[in-house]
């Protein structure tokens, strides 16, 4: 059996996330719609007897809401599935040119660089043996530049310069 690249992988994984996710979304926002229709008995309503709705009693209310909060959901799952990702699809390599045209105008891509080498670099520790470097650099600098500047003062004047 072969396994499914990265890539792939991401996509499947997309394309279910979308349709599943708006759909699930939907499906719970609409179990609001049961409450447009139907009462439960409430302090609010003096338990009914001023109730403008059908009323109907708790755990009624609560099936209900999920019924309908799962019908609703699946039809909107479907309408994504079958004509929403299509659609996407189409629209996906103009977006990507605009996505690509704003990151030039904007230097994201640079920047994403730099953080992509920062963290290849953190990874590998690189940025602490840079970091020693640099110190083991700057006290041979130090001591070079001391010893030349001793040198300097003890060596016999030339009488040829001045």
């Amino acid at each position: 059996m072969k396994l499914p690249t990265r890539k792939e992988s991401i996509a499947y994984l997309y394309n279910q996330a979308l349709a599943q996710f708006i759909g699930f979304y939907i499906g719970i926002y609409s179990a609001g719609i049961v409450a447009t229709f139907f009462e439960t008995r409430s302090i609010s309503n003096l338990w009914g007897v001023l109730a403008r709705k059908t009323l109907v009693d708790a755990g009624t209310f609560n099936i209900l809401e999920r019924i309908v909060a799962v019908l609703i959901g699946f039809i909107v799952f479907q309408i994504v599935s079958r004509n929403l990702k299509p659609l996407l699809e189409r629209l996906k390599p103009v977006v990507e040119k605009e996505i690509a045209q704003l990151a030039k105008e904007r230097c994201w891509d640079a920047m994403w660089k730099k953080i992509k080498i920062a963290q290849f670099a953190n990874e590998r520790g690189w940025d602490v043996k840079w970091e020693k470097l640099k110190v083991d650099l700057n006290t041979k600098r130090i001591a070079i530049l001391a010893s030349l500047k001793v040198a300097a003062r003890n060596a016999p004047r030339n009488p040829f310069w001045r």
